[in-house]
């Protein structure tokens, strides 16, 4: 008995109750979603894919056509301000994938960033660590 008279008193806010979950949840994801695609056009992280895609040694593990992987985990921190980037991020040729793990700083010139952590791990293989810094 006491639960059908809670769920009557709920009855009027129903539509309140569900619309504002409803604008949380698209206000959360799109959030998400932004902070996703900021990493993804990160200088630092479009510099990375850049040595990637002409380097043979990848080339030939990954295959052509290397980009940031959509929908993957991409994690960690960039702080423009700082000068302070730590990431990784999977990418996908048109052979295989790999994660790539970047930590550097930014030097006082603009835009040139000194890279402490340069690593490409291959995917499903037995390939070994290809460490760039």
């Amino acid at each position: 008995m006491s639960s059908t008279l809670t769920i009557q008193k709920l009855r009027p806010y129903a539509p309140y109750i569900f619309f504002g979950s409803l604008g949380l949840g698209f206000a959360w994801r799109t959030i998400y979603n932004s902070e996703i695609a900021n990493l993804e056009t990160n200088p630092v992280v479009k510099g990375a894919v850049y040595k990637l895609r002409h380097d043979q040694e990848i080339k030939r593990i990954l295959g052509d056509d290397i980009g940031v992987m959509q929908r993957a985990a991409t994690t960690g921190w960039f702080n423009m301000f700082k000068g302070q980037a730590d990431v990784q991020f999977k990418v996908k040729g048109t052979i295989g994938e790999a994660l790539v793990r970047i930590k550097g700083e930014r030097t006082a010139a603009k835009d040139v960033w000194n890279l402490s952590v340069f690593e490409v791990e291959p995917v499903n293989t037995n390939e070994p660590i290809i460490n760039y810094a």
